[in-house]
């Protein structure tokens, strides 16, 4: 007997989808401009159309891909001004992490 699918389980594997192509962009093992095949999906996470889809759109919200009429989807191809604004962005919050840790160590601490 099989059982209803509840929103959580349709959002979950939604998340598989984003989560997925997510970390293979990040991870350079989907480049900017590749083509992501509906099919080719479906097949790797073992989901179906409409779910693939809804992941796809959540990340062409995001901007991590584009989504184009009658082509499908394509990994997006950041501006420069975009990878400058992720690259300021990255370098404030990073300094923001760093900056604390510059201090010198108490003398206690530093001598264990």
């Amino acid at each position: 007997m099989s059982r209803a699918r509840g929103k959580g389980e349709l959002f979950g594997a939604e998340q598989r989808v984003y989560d997925a192509v997510f970390d293979a962009v990040m991870a350079h093992r989907l480049r900017p401009g590749t083509r992501l095949v509906e099919s080719a999906v479906m097949r790797a996470l073992g989901l179906p159309r409409a779910v693939v889809r809804m992941g796809l759109h959540r990340l062409a919200h995001d901007r991590i891909v584009e989504l184009r009429p009658n082509r499908g989807a394509e990994v997006a191809r950041p501006t420069l001004r975009e990878a400058r604004e992720v690259l300021a962005a990255r370098l404030l919050i990073e300094s923001g992490i760093v900056h604390p840790l510059r201090r010198p160590l108490p003398a206690r601490r530093a001598a264990a």
